[in-house]
């Protein structure tokens, strides 16, 4: 089961990330993704200090307050820096703080919040209109 919702975050993830923009107007690529997702699931593993239950990919967390939580106890570790240097361009910090975007994103969209963010998504279509054109779509 665990291996179940770890995989199904990966590639909820991975998908996610291909609709992301960097602060230069371009996507990430495949092998940025990937390497996230590697982070993410290898790095946990690699820092001392740190109790064994929280040396596991951090695929296995939903709840982004928990996944908050974790990621303390992770940051706090003696190699922290280490590890994340060590993963290539910060990507350990750098997938850490997209895999909360992801999750927070998440919540939202259970919560009812689906409609884009006006300052991620503008379209000059009002939310009147996004519903008219997805009620004709469907």
């Amino acid at each position: 089961m665990e291996n179940e919702i770890i995989e199904r975050n990966k590639e909820d993830f991975k998908e996610w990330m291909g609709t992301q923009v960097k602060s230069n107007g371009r996507n990430y690529t495949l092998g940025t993704i990937n390497s996230y997702c590697n982070s993410l699931n290898k790095c946990p593993g690699k820092l001392v200090g740190v109790e064994s239950r929280y040396k596991v990919s951090l695929f296995s967390y939903e709840d982004v307050e928990l996944y908050n939580s974790i990621v303390e106890v992770l940051m706090s570790a003696s190699n922290f820096d280490k590890v994340n240097d060590s993963s290539g361009h910060r990507t350990f910090s750098n997938s850490i703080k997209k895999y909360e975007e992801f999750l927070n994103e998440k919540k939202d969209f259970a919560n009812g919040k689906w409609f884009p963010d006006e300052n991620v998504y503008s379209p000059k279509l009002s939310k009147e209109d996004w519903l008219n054109l997805v009620k004709d779509s469907i």
